[in-house]
């Protein structure tokens, strides 16, 4: 048995002061996905929605997890001011792999991207 205060006895709580700290860190990591929220959509209808309900918002970060390339968080929240700017912008699925951004009198054609099972709005041009 170990004699508190020596070198054996504090070795015993080692593994788990490293449990601890695993499964702190664990919950960390949780926690940070949860509060960013999930890239993507999860298809097509919901994409356009959210995109649209970021737009509407002028909710830079939102619309930015719903972007497949782009630049950095800077061009999404620059995006998004340029449209409110512009009017009222919604995003409207014009076919098959493309989705339109209308705000005013602006229009910017976007491609709808599915990469591992979730949809992404793609800043290229769609392949006609």
């Amino acid at each position: 048995m170990a004699i508190p205060g020596t070198s054996r006895g504090r070795k015993a709580y080692r593994p788990l002061l490293a449990a601890g700290f695993v499964a702190f860190w664990i919950a960390g990591v949780g926690i940070a996905i949860a509060a960013s929220g999930e890239r993507g959509a999860g298809s097509e209808a919901e994409l356009v929605t959210r995109a649209s309900d970021a737009l509407r918002a002028g909710d830079a970060s939102a619309f930015d997890e719903v972007l497949l390339d782009g630049a950095d968080r800077a061009f999404a929240g620059d995006y998004v001011d340029r449209m409110r700017a512009a009017g009222t912008p919604e995003v409207v699925r014009e076919g098959p792999g493309v989705a339109v951004v209308r705000s005013g009198t602006v229009a910017t054609t976007l491609s709808i991207t599915e990469e591992r099972d979730r949809w992404y709005l793609s800043l290229l041009p769609p392949a006609r």
